[in-house]
């Protein structure tokens, strides 16, 4: 089957553009969320410094990166 899209898994250039990619994630998250991106993994921190801070809404954080997808990846 012919692959129309995407990079062959275990090119040298798939980790490139997966950086290429993702890098202007942590741009679009809130100041209290943190992302670590390593290789293809993304983990996404939510934390609080003190324990009467409001908690934060993953929801809010999810939407973020579900607009943040969209303009980056949609036609």
């Amino acid at each position: 089957m012919t692959v129309e899209h995407g990079v062959p898994q275990g090119s040298i250039l798939g980790p490139r553009l997966f950086i290429f990619y993702i890098n202007s994630l942590p741009n679009v998250i809130m100041q209290n969320v943190t992302t670590i991106i390593f290789a293809d993994d993304t983990s996404i921190v939510i934390a609080r410094q003190d324990e009467n801070e409001p908690q934060e809404d993953p929801t809010q954080t999810f939407k973020q990166i579900s607009e943040w997808y969209k303009k980056k990846f949609s036609p």
